[in-house]
């Protein structure tokens, strides 16, 4: 399973994307025509901002991003399992 979504120009330098159902995450990333990827880690479960720690069970996929520029769309996506 893969999720994801697009962020559009010019919003938060923040992006999580959550895996459906009762899925965990295994993997995940971002892009952006600008290249400006600052960090992309497990996202803890229940949170939309917080990555997971040591011994979580990541339900999602965190990325943060320096800026997205007029005319650009990110993309944030995670790997998923059941």
């Amino acid at each position: 399973l893969i999720a994801s979504i697009l962020l559009p120009c010019c919003n938060a330098e923040i992006a999580a994307v959550d895996c459906p159902g009762e899925a965990r995450a295994v993997g995940g990333g971002g892009s952006s025509p600008g290249n400006n990827l600052r960090r992309s880690v497990p996202l803890r479960a229940g949170s939309t901002s917080d990555p997971a720690g040591n011994g979580d069970v990541p339900t999602g996929w965190l990325v943060e991003y320096s800026a997205v520029a007029n005319n650009e769309t990110a993309t944030v996506y995670a790997i998923c399992v059941p």
